[in-house]
């Protein structure tokens, strides 16, 4: 849990240009919810860069606006520029007493023998699951160990992941989140048409070279 992490923004007043704010290190935001007067703000980019690194779109975090006392808010989403640098950031702001739906990535840990040792192929199957549960129950990520893939064709599927009680899933018991498959065999190209002609010229002049070998010799 990520709850007592706090993120510092500051109002933005008058719809600062978010050029200037990029200009002094900053990253532009609002923040939204049920009920809530949506603000526009900009936060530190390192604190943000951090924060967000730890908690991701899927956990609970205080968010302090200028002295204000924090809110409950998760990162709903987060948009990059070409150089992978924030630009913007939405907020949603939360009712810890309501129970709501969110993605939570998933974490593949460990090493299979199936890939390691038996050469198989792995085949991730599903990047995050949806959870359903209490805004204090949220969690940045789930673990998802490989190592009991121990033969070509083992799978681990949801209900195979060590979740949370307090978490109910929204995907089938039976999804495969991630198996282990047989490598692909290379398959040699059929010859064209074009090519099957120059193989049997290619043979008849081989021939002809022979027998004329063959007539050399017999002279001789």
């Amino acid at each position: 849990m990520t709850k007592n992490i706090v993120l510092n923004a500051k109002k933005r007043e008058n719809e600062e240009k978010v050029s200037l704010l990029k200009g002094q290190g900053d990253v532009p935001a609002v923040v939204y919810g049920p009920g809530y007067d949506s603000r526009s703000l900009s936060l530190n980019a390192i604190e943000f860069e951090k924060i967000y690194a730890s908690a991701g779109t899927s956990t609970m975090i205080g968010l302090k606006i200028d002295a204000d006392e924090p809110i409950q808010i998760i990162i709903k989403d987060v948009q990059f520029n070409h150089k992978n640098q924030f630009v913007h950031a939405d907020f949603y702001k939360i009712d810890e007493t309501k129970k709501m739906t969110a993605p939570i990535s998933l974490d593949f840990i460990g090493e299979s023998d199936a890939v390691n040792v038996k050469k198989g192929i792995l085949s991730k199957n599903l990047d995050f699951i949806e959870v359903e549960c209490l805004p204090s129950e949220l969690v940045s990520h789930i673990d998802v160990n490989i190592s009991v893939l121990k033969n070509i064709g083992d799978s681990i599927t949801i209900k195979d992941l060590d979740l949370p009680e307090a978490f109910s899933t929204k995907n089938d018991d039976n999804d495969s989140v991630v198996s282990v498959v047989e490598p692909q065999k290379e398959v040699e190209p059929e010859p064209t048409a074009v090519e099957e002609g120059e193989k049997a010229e290619d043979t008849s002049e081989n021939s002809a070279q022979e027998k004329e070998g063959d007539k050399k010799e017999d002279k001789k």
